[in-house]
C-alpha cells in the first residue's frame, strides 16, 4: 500500500485525485490490514495539518473544499452498491475522520428548531435575522436552522404559511415539502401543504418561484397558482386571477372560500377552531360554498352558515355533526 502523505490527503479532500488515484485510495480500504494502516496514516496526517496555516483550507476556500468533499461522499454512495461490507466499513471510518477534520476548520452540524401553531390558535409571525417574514397558519409547523449557511437558506413546512422572503442574490431560499420544494430569492407567496388534504397549493403574489418536483421545474409568475394532487402525484399551473391574492387572507384572520366543496371547507374550519366535524347526512356532500368570515366564535360562524344554506350543525361531545336541513 502506498504511504499517504499530506499532499495526497489534501488533494483527496479537495477532490483533485484522478480516477485512477481515487480507485487506488478506495481499493486500500477493501483489505482489512490496509484499512487499519490507512486509518493510522490519516491520524498522523491529521495531527500534522491540524496546526498548519493551510491557505487552501483555512481561508474563504473552505466552502469549495466542503463541496468537493460532498462530491466524494456522493461517489462513495455509488461505490456502496458494488463493493463489499469491508469497503463500506472503511468508508464509514473515513467519513468519521473527515467529520472530525472539518469540525476543526469551523464546520459545525446545523441545529434545527421547530415552530408550531396548534389547531385553534391564530396565525403567528416569525422574522428571521436576514429579513424574511413567515406567517404560520393554524395546525402548521416550520422547521428551520438556528442559522443559515453561506450558500442557501432552507426551511421545511408542514401546513400553511405565507412567505415574504428577503432578497439575497447569493443565497436562494428553499422551502421543503414532503413531495416537492420551492426555491426563490426575494418573493412573496402562500403555501398550503397539509398532509391530510388531497391538494397542496402554491400561490405567488410577487417575484418568481421555481417549484421542483422530481425532475421537473415549474416556474410561477405573479398571481399564478400551482396545485399538486397527492393522489396522481402531478402538478397543474393555473393562470392568475383577481381571486389569487385572497388565498392568503387567513394571515389577516380572515377565512375565504370561493365555490369550495363542503369536504374542503370543513378541514379548514376544523384547524381554525380545533374541532372535529362529522358528516352524518351524505346528501350535504358535493355542494360548494362561497363566503368570507372574520375571527368570530364557532357557534356564530355555524349559525351564519345555516342561514345561507341547507346545512344544520349539532354539537355532540367533542365534535360537530353536519346534517342537511331536512335530516333533523
Amino acid at each position: 500500500m502506498k504511504e499517504l502523505d499530506d499532499k495526497d490527503f489534501l488533494r483527496f479532500l479537495e477532490g483533485k485525485l484522478s480516477a485512477a488515484e481515487f480507485d487506488e485510495f478506495v481499493g486500500n480500504l477493501e483489505d482489512e490490514d490496509n484499512r487499519h494502516a490507512l486509518m493510522d496514516q490519516m491520524d498522523i496526517v491529521y495531527s500534522r495539518i491540524e496546526n498548519e496555516d493551510s491557505s487552501a483550507l483555512r481561508s474563504g476556500a473552505r466552502n469549495s473544499v466542503y463541496k468537493s468533499m460532498e462530491r466524494r461522499i456522493r461517489i462513495k454512495r455509488i461505490w456502496k452498491s458494488v463493493v463489499n461490507i469491508s469497503l463500506l466499513a472503511g468508508c464509514l471510518l473515513l467519513g468519521l475522520f473527515s467529520w472530525k477534520y472539518f469540525q476543526s476548520l469551523g464546520f459545525e452540524e446545523l441545529e434545527y428548531r421547530e415552530f408550531a401553531v396548534e389547531a385553534g390558535q391564530r396565525p403567528a409571525l416569525i422574522v428571521f435575522q436576514e429579513g424574511t417574514h413567515i406567517t404560520l397558519n393554524s395546525g402548521s409547523t416550520l422547521k428551520y436552522p438556528t442559522r443559515f449557511d453561506d450558500d442557501c437558506r432552507k426551511v421545511s413546512l408542514s401546513g400553511e404559511a405565507y412567505f415574504k422572503v428577503a432578497h439575497d442574490s447569493k443565497r436562494p431560499f428553499t422551502v421543503d415539502m414532503d413531495n416537492y420544494a420551492l426555491t426563490v430569492r426575494g418573493t412573496s407567496f402562500n403555501v398550503k401543504n397539509y398532509e391530510q388534504d388531497k391538494y397542496s397549493v402554491v400561490t405567488l403574489d410577487e417575484g418568481a418561484v421555481d417549484i421542483i418536483h422530481k425532475d421537473t421545474i415549474y416556474q410561477l409568475q405573479p398571481q399564478q397558482t400551482a396545485v399538486y394532487d397527492r393522489i396522481s402525484d402531478e402538478f397543474k399551473v393555473h393562470p392568475g386571477s383577481s381571486l389569487s391574492t385572497r388565498n392568503s387572507l387567513w394571515k389577516d384572520n380572515v377565512i375565504f372560500f370561493h365555490k369550495t366543496p363542503l369536504q374542503d371547507v370543513l378541514p379548514v374550519l376544523s384547524r381554525w377552531y380545533n374541532v372535529d366535524f362529522e358528516i352524518i347526512d351524505s346528501t350535504v356532500c358535493g355542494h360548494s360554498f362561497t363566503f368570507t368570515s372574520g375571527f368570530v366564535p364557532l357557534d356564530s360562524l355555524l349559525h351564519d352558515l345555516e342561514s345561507i344554506s341547507y346545512l344544520k350543525f349539532r354539537h355532540n361531545g367533542d365534535r360537530v355533526e353536519v346534517y342537511s336541513s331536512s335530516g333533523i
